[in-house]
Order: structure tokens, then sequence, then C-alpha cells
């Protein structure tokens, strides 16, 4: 199994309904856990553990034994969604709400780079499927970062030439928005171009409050693999933009 990084935690805390939030920040820098040599072990220091201030409380031991549970359906997420396309790697950070009662609410991919919907579609049913602790105090958010290494070298096209190459396709994503009941309010969307500037690989994440509906994601990935980019030349290329444009 190749190997797969978990970078931090971040638990939720506070009173509920507090909009203002307070981090604590690690001493050291966070420590990387070796999914696949096993998952992270619960004698951890804590030092690897960012909090946030925002409604209800989850303790990190009540997080973490419930993702080892689920460590190799994680794996198995990666290994079945890549197919064939190994380059494909990145990070992407899970943004749990979960009700009171310990089920998850909901759950977004609310940041990364991983580029690849067919696994974070697969990390997402099997986040939603997991059943925490009750939280003390109301429900309770936190992130929970993932990294995913590629093989093989990906060069990164920046942000101007992201965008030029983009923009021209962004606009038929607009017609996801009907299956989806209705247009996402911000998407950062990541694709990979290989030969003949194919696109090989597209994912999405969102910061905004509300996650866009999987509907939306299957018919944008649809679309974006049928996109055609300036040529790479013999590399693959990942770039990013936003949707809907800024």
């Amino acid at each position: 199994m190749r190997r797969l990084s978990c970078l931090a935690l971040l638990a939720a805390a506070a009173c509920g309904g507090a909009e203002k939030k307070e981090t604590v920040k690690p001493v050291d820098p966070p420590v990387d856990h070796k999914l696949g040599d096993g998952p992270p072990d619960d004698g951890d220091e804590p030092d690897d553990i960012q909090v946030e201030g925002l409604r209800g409380t989850l303790d990190v031991s009540e997080i973490q034994p419930v993702v080892e549970k689920r460590w190799g359906e994680i794996e198995g997420c990666y290994a079945a969604g890549i197919g064939r396309n190994r380059f494909v790697g990145g990070k992407l950070e899970l943004k749990f709400r979960v009700n009171r009662d310990g089920t998850v609410k909901r759950v977004q991919v609310a940041e990364g780079d991983l580029g690849a919907w067919q696994v974070e579609k697969c990390v997402l049913d099997v986040a939603r499927a997991m059943t925490f602790a009750r939280p003390k105090g109301g429900e309770a958010e936190f992130g929970f970062p993932i990294e995913f290494p590629g093989r093989g070298a990906v060069g990164i096209l920046d942000d101007a030439a992201a965008e030029t190459q983009l923009a021209p396709n962004l606009a038929e994503l607009d017609e996801c928005a009907e299956a989806a009941g209705g247009r996402p309010e911000q998407v950062r969307i990541t694709v990979y171009v290989g030969a003949g500037g194919r696109v090989l690989a597209a994912g999405f994440a969102t910061p905004a409050a509300e996650p866009f509906a999987d509907e939306w994601a299957d018919c944008a990935a649809d679309k974006a693999l049928a996109w055609r980019l300036a040529d790479p030349r013999g590399k693959v290329k990942k770039a990013q933009g936003w949707y809907p444009p800024p």
C-alpha cells in the first residue's frame, strides 16, 4: 500500500453559538503520522493539535480512534480512485460538523489540491459514516488534514497561467447547477493536464460554509475531463482556479 500522511487534527472547542475563534498553536511543528505503516498511535504527544473555539467540544482522544477504524478504507479510496494516474497526489482537509448525538451532520473538503474527485468523494462517504462521542456543549466542528503523496514529477502552473487556461471552460459548469439544486458558492478546482492538453483528473474543495452537492461535483468532473488546455509537452501539470470566477 502506498504511503499516506495525516498532518494534524483540529479539534473544536468552546461554548455553543460563539462566533469568535481562539486558536491554540502547537509549540512544535506538527508530527506526521504514516498511514501506510498503520494508524496514528493514541500515545502520540498532543503537540500536533490545534484547537479552535467554536460551539461544542470534542477531545482529540474522541476523534482519533474513530478515524483509525476507517484508515484502511481511506487508503483504499486513494488506491482505487487514482487508477493509472499515479502522479495524482496532494493534500485535502476534511471539515466535520458533528451532531449532538455524535453522528456527522456534514463533512466537506474545505481545502486541498489533490485534484481527484473519485478519491475525494469516496473519502467523504467514509467520513459521513463515522460516529463520534457526543460533543460537550452542542454541535462540534473540527478539521482533519490528510496528504496523499503521488509518484512522479508534476509541474505547477502559476495562478495567472492557470486562470488563463481554465477561464474559457468554467462557464460549462453552470450546467451542473440544475442537477445539484443550485450553483455552489465557491469552489477551488484542481486539474491535471497531460499530453495534448487533455485533463486527466479533476477535483474540488470549498471553504464556503455550505458544501457543494455530490451531484454538482459528479457533473463538474465529467465536464472537466473533456476539457483541452495547453499542451504541457511531455509533462503533467497541475492547474488550480476558482469557480465561479472571482
